[in-house]
């Protein structure tokens, strides 16, 4: 896990390579402190109770909705796919998958249009490799670019129940 600051920019003490799976705020900090004080402390020590907090949550309400605890693997599935995205799109060494969000959406506002290469996500504008078109009153684009945005994983399958002969499938999940 990595620590930003206020304005979510990466703290310059923070990880960053491919093990970073999310960031949290970690610079100037409240937290209590001996003799019954509160300071501003800064550090990943800072972001990890909010990760932390969010898996606790996750793992409440999951319980609440589904009637059985989720496992390890899911939480963290889970709290990867309801970040929010701070910079390349999908994941990276600096920000991991994104900030935490307590939004069951992720807090992801996205906005994009046919035939532009522009979009944004949160008001923060990004490019995609291959501009999405409209065809027959539906926005398509390429699958790997739109997982990326959504926060979801995806796969080719060539075999299954569903298929004719020469076609393939794809499963996402967001």
């Amino acid at each position: 896990m990595g620590a930003v600051n206020l304005q979510t920019r990466a703290a310059n003490f923070s990880n960053s390579n491919d093990r970073i799976d999310l960031v949290a705020p970690g610079v100037e900090t409240y937290s209590t402190y001996p003799g019954g004080k509160y300071v501003k402390l800064s550090g990943t020590s800072m972001a990890a109770p909010h990760i932390s907090g969010a898996a606790a949550l996750i793992y409440s309400r999951y319980k609440k909705r589904f009637g059985a605890f989720p496992s390890a693997g899911m939480v963290g599935l889970l709290l990867q796919y309801m970040s929010v995205d701070l910079g390349k799109t999908g994941f990276d060494n600096l920000y991991g998958h994104g900030i935490f969000s307590f939004n069951i959406d992720g807090g992801k506002a996205i906005q994009l249009a046919s035939d532009t290469k522009k979009y944004s996500i949160n008001g923060r504008e990004h490019e995609w490799q291959h501009a999405p078109v409209l065809n027959q009153s539906t926005l398509q684009g390429a699958l790997k670019e739109l997982c990326d945005v959504l926060g979801c994983d995806s796969r080719t399958t060539l075999e299954g129940n569903l298929l004719r002969k020469g076609q393939g499938a794809m499963e996402i999940w967001c």
